[in-house]
């Protein structure tokens, strides 16, 4: 099967206008399933991760499920049938306005307020001041009607939804798709690219869900979590084809939560647009992410999340946390861990947490000046486990792709930034040009054991000390090295090459091989897995499939675990 080029696909797969699918009936005010265990989907995971132990299997992922209180005010909204002048007590006296809608829900209150699906409004939810009566009983902003489409709210150049001012409480958004129909330049309403973020959220806020909304072709971020906010949820949606001109571009931006849950999302294709109307101003740049977590969050969750060619980052996690089972490809950076490289602080004393389960493959370039070809970076680490990662083919046109990148801040230096506590364990690197590279000396306790780091296709190094010296804070046992390099170019330290043989020696590495591991199929891709399901074997294909996701239309094997396991399996790999 032929490797991914992230660079040449149509700047997006086009929904329609009805193309995506709403949410199931409810049953109706809030609690949250399962109930016995909060880091389903409810609540934010919590756990806290770090050098030590094995990996935890992922939790049973459900839906968020809502039941009505005594006390629950249904405002029903249409369209297509409602009128302003009806009370909107029942689908039959529905409102017609967005607008009117939330005027008649009631602040502290359990109410919802429930748009019609297969409806399009060119109206946004404007800025939201209402808050909900408890974590069990959420103001719930969704869906009603027998229609499959989630109900359409394009907005243009506005925003979809924002906050300003709180404190808010308790408020759950699920089911909506927000379009910035005349952002889109492949749409016939296209008008140009002004715009704002999708979603701007910069109230303090405690109880926060956005679930099973598809949020596209929005400017600065599809959505944008700014400010002191405490348990947020971002579960199962489709965060799409965001770009700027003249600003930056994130899938996901937050800054400044604690207890955050990511998990089970579709990010593509945000921060830029290569579409011949824009003329090159909206190309991908450094800037730009699917996924851009701040080191002020703490408490992070990310988890089960696809994560594809995005414009530089694919998963930008600085406060460290949980990051679990997401597959990214075809982003220039797969994951960045705790590392701060622009003018941002880095989180003081290290991240701790856990990177496990991941499978990163076919990292590109940003565009012909800026090389990619980054699996995993890591730095200002407390206490982490890296764990149980493949990272699978480089797609870099470049020469310095690297696949585990351990480094610090360097512009400035940050003068108690270090690798701390670090295990690097049971992972695989395979056709990876670069290996394991040490860009810093600031290393305490480091352990590297049981990995398999392979370069059986092209002529590669494993490991480098980058303009350093060996640091015996760096331990190492029991991996597996091999490359097609001549015997003398496996190892780097410093400005000196070393053989297999001479490492050993330096290194005092005990169980290590230097032969080639086999797997059962170690080029399973996602054209490849689609077609295993007897679809068109193309990217673009199972990209089209994986964004038409919702409750009403959940299919496992589009659920970004079912391709996970398909290419772990190739490796080995449960």
């Amino acid at each position: 099967m032929g490797s991914i080029s992230r660079r040449v696909f149509l700047n997006y797969v086009g929904f329609g206008l009805f193309g995506i699918i709403g949410i199931a009936t409810l049953t109706g005010g809030c609690t949250e399933t399962p109930k016995s265990n909060p880091s389903t989907g409810g609540q934010g995971g919590s756990d806290t991760g770090g050098a030590g132990g094995s990996t935890v299997p992922p939790p049973q992922i459900e839906w968020t499920t809502f039941t009505e209180s005594a006390d629950t005010l249904k405002i029903y909204v249409s369209n297509g049938d409602g009128n302003d002048a009806n009370d909107g007590s029942a689908p039959e006296k529905a409102v017609k306005t967005l607008a009117k809608g939330i005027s008649l829900l009631r602040d502290g209150k359990p109410d919802w307020m429930l748009l019609k699906r297969g409806d399009v409004w060119l109206e946004s939810l404007g800025e939201w001041k209402k808050s909900g009566k408890s974590a069990t009983e959420p103001m719930l902003i969704t869906t009603y009607g027998d229609q499959l489409a989630r109900p359409i709210l394009k907005t243009g150049s506005n925003m979809g939804l924002s906050a300003l001012a709180g404190p808010l409480r308790h408020i759950a958004f699920v089911g909506l798709h927000f379009y910035a129909h005349t952002r889109d330049p492949e749409s016939s309403d296209y008008m140009g690219e002004i715009g704002g973020p999708g979603i701007q959220w910069i109230a303090p806020t405690e109880d926060l869900l956005f679930e099973d909304l598809v949020v596209q072709f929005y400017a600065i971020a599809n959505i944008q979590l700014k400010a002191s906010m405490l348990n947020v949820r971002v579960r199962r949606s489709i965060l799409v084809d965001s770009y700027s001109v003249n600003d930056n571009a994130q899938g996901l931006y937050v800054d400044g939560v604690k207890s955050l849950l990511v998990e089970e999302n579709v990010f593509d294709h945000n921060g830029w647009n290569s579409n011949p109307t824009l003329m090159g101003w909206a190309n991908p740049t450094i800037y730009n992410h699917n996924l851009h977590v701040q080191p002020t969050c703490d408490d992070v969750t990310i988890r089960g999340n696809l994560s594809s060619r995005a414009s530089s980052h694919g998963i930008q996690a600085r406060a460290g946390g949980q990051v679990t089972d997401n597959l990214v490809l075809a982003s220039p950076v797969g994951i960045a861990y705790g590392l701060v490289s622009d003018d941002w602080d880095p989180k003081v004393g290290g991240v701790s947490g856990t990177v496990s389960g991941n499978v990163i493959a076919d990292s590109g370039d940003i565009d012909m000046a800026n090389a990619g070809g980054i699996g995993l970076q890591l730095g200002n680490i407390q206490s982490a486990m890296v764990e149980n990662n493949i990272l699978a083919h480089d797609a870099s046109a470049g020469t310095s792709s690297i696949a585990i990148d351990i480094r610090r801040k360097t512009s400035p230096l940050v003068a108690d930034e270090k690798v701390l506590n670090m295990t690097v364990q049971g992972n695989i690197v395979y056709d990876w040009r670069g290996g394991i590279r040490f860009s810093t000396s600031a290393l305490t306790n480091v352990m590297v054991q049981n990995n398999d780091v392979q370069e059986p296709v092209r002529a590669s190094e494993l490991v480098n000390y980058f303009g350093q010296p060996f640091s015996t804070e760096t331990k190492y046992a029991g991996n597996h090295w091999f490359s097609v390099a001549g015997a003398m170019n496996w190892f780097t330290v410093g400005a000196n090459s070393q053989s297999f043989d001479q490492w050993v020696m330096a290194t005092g590495e005990q169980g290590a091989t230097n032969t080639q591991m086999m797997y059962a199929d170690t080029q399973r891709r996602a054209d490849k897995y689609h077609e295993s399901l007897g679809k068109a074997a193309t990217f673009e294909a199972y990209m089209a499939e994986v964004r038409q996701q919702s409750q009403k239309n959940w299919r496992v094997e589009y659920t970004p675990k079912a391709i996970l396991g398909y290419i772990r399996q190739g490796f080995g790999k449960k």
